[in-house]
């Protein structure tokens, strides 16, 4: 008797710890597909940029890109003290606010179950585009610079910032006019491509009207060291004046 209430319970045990078991590992399968979906479509970078389709991947970055060049670009309309900054400013602030309805428009119409790119996971591409490598983007160490920036020195600080960053748009947008796979978001980088090197030029005219680039500056100096030894050539025109003297004696 004793011996086969024993077998029962060592049966029974047996058939929970299976059970147990079984659970155990079906939990852990489902928490390995859950955490490989997060992967790619959560929070964690690099699993997020290789499962996102490209066009959803430039919309984030560009969104975001195109937020923190408003931040810029409104900081400059308070604190630019030319008006030509202040113009530029405005136009630009509101250019990329425009961009930035268009796009979530075809974000929501096509990824509207998707999660938003992180600021990290931007930094990660960014630093991986080539070219790029060397190409640091640190939003909050340049807010920083232009809120103790003052004057003119706030000004040229604002457009070599806006700058460089105009530049790494322009470089998303033309990668974008050769991956993306809709039509619209192709038209849309073309025209970031266009639009924001025109915008590269026009800065540039401004801060060398400011007195900001280096290429000006340098020309500058090159010019007048060139002036410089005129003046020593003179004495050098009188040596034939005393040669001719000594051939009278």
């Amino acid at each position: 008797m004793k011996t086969n209430r024993i077998k029962r319970t060592l049966a029974n045990m047996l058939a929970v710890l299976a059970l147990v078991a079984l659970s155990v590992v079906t939990a852990a399968a489902q928490d390995h597909t859950g955490h490989t979906g997060q992967q790619q479509t959560g929070h964690t970078g690099h699993g997020q940029m290789a499962g996102m389709p490209h066009d959803l991947h430039y919309i984030d970055m560009t969104i975001m890109h195109h937020e923190q060049g408003i931040e810029m670009a409104r900081l400059a309309q308070q604190k630019g003290t030319d008006a030509r900054v202040k113009t530029f400013a405005k136009k630009t602030g509101d250019d990329q606010q425009r961009d930035m309805m268009a796009l979530r428009g075809h974000r929501q119409h096509w990824y509207a179950d998707r999660p938003q790119m992180d600021h990290a996971q931007m930094m990660a591409h960014m630093q991986s585009m080539p070219g790029h490598q060397n190409m640091k983007m640190d939003h909050g160490a340049d807010m920083q610079k232009l809120q103790a920036a003052e004057g003119r020195a706030f000004d040229r600080l604002f457009l070599d910032t806006m700058t460089h960053h105009h530049k790494m748009a322009v470089d998303m947008s033309k990668e974008a006019t050769t991956k993306a796979e809709h039509k619209e978001i192709k038209d849309f980088a073309r025209m970031t491509v266009t639009k924001q090197q025109g915008e590269i030029a026009e800065m540039n005219r401004i801060n060398a009207a400011l007195g900001g680039g280096g290429r000006r500056s340098a020309a500058r100096t090159v010019a007048a060291a060139r002036k410089k030894p005129a003046p020593k050539k003179k004495p050098a025109a009188k040596k034939p004046a005393a040669a001719h003297t000594g051939h009278q004696h």
